[in-house]
């Protein structure tokens, strides 16, 4: 999968958390995202084919934080860097970055997360539902 593809994957699913992630209670500040990262990039782990939801530590004024993201082919695609010193909504870097230390990914990751795929469905039944109503204004 190319850059753009995963670029454009990345930056849709990073809209649809801005949208929904105060009625889903996963982040605690709407403009950096922070506190959405698990649930974000594990949202983007289903919507990017190939990708893998990781988790680890991330680097940031010279201190690490408890952060996920998602690996794909040779990238790592984060969409919630903004919360720590990402200036843009959605970062793509060579997994070789040393501002990213993995510790698990896939399932093993996914053990850090409450009720994913509960969660995950309530997001897609929310979502269906604002754009239902937001369709039936216009």
């Amino acid at each position: 999968m190319g850059r753009d593809e995963i670029r454009r994957v990345a930056t849709t699913v990073r809209k649809m958390v801005e949208l929904d992630a105060m009625d889903l209670d996963i982040a605690d500040d709407l403009s950096t995202l922070e506190g959405a990262c698990k649930y974000a990039s594990y949202a983007l782990s289903k919507m990017l084919p190939g990708s893998v939801y990781t988790y680890g530590r991330y680097l940031a004024n010279g201190e690490r934080h408890g952060h996920a993201w998602v690996e794909v082919d040779d990238v790592i695609v984060d969409i919630t860097a903004t919360q720590f010193d990402a200036e843009v909504a959605v970062t793509i870097v060579e997994k070789a970055s040393r501002r990213y230390v993995k510790y698990v990914e896939g399932a093993a990751a996914e053990a850090f997360l409450d009720y994913p795929d509960e969660w995950l469905k309530k997001w897609v039944a929310m979502s269906a539902m604002r754009r239902e109503a937001e369709n039936s204004v216009a």
